[in-house]
């Protein structure tokens, strides 16, 4: 009897992970889109106004977002820039 349901759980495991997607992955996106601009402003005001961050007499500006791609782990989306 127990060698049935180990049977029974197995097949139920492999039919329910080969019908799924598995979460996980890099997902490429558009560059040229203006929201990452405007988040690479973003990001470029708060390393300016943060005095431990930039401590010089230079101040840090976007040029060109050149790559974006997005990274989901376990369902949680994370995004990050090459």
């Amino acid at each position: 009897m127990s060698y049935l349901i180990f049977a029974f759980v197995l097949l139920y495991a492999v039919a329910f992970t080969n019908s799924q997607i598995m979460a996980g992955g890099r997902m490429d996106q558009n560059p040229n889109d203006p929201e990452y601009m405007e988040k690479a402003w973003k990001a470029a005001k708060t390393l300016n106004e943060d005095s431990a961050a930039n401590s010089g007499p230079y101040v840090m500006r976007p040029i060109k977002v050149s790559v974006e791609c997005r990274n989901l782990n376990i369902g949680i989306l994370r995004k990050y820039g090459r």
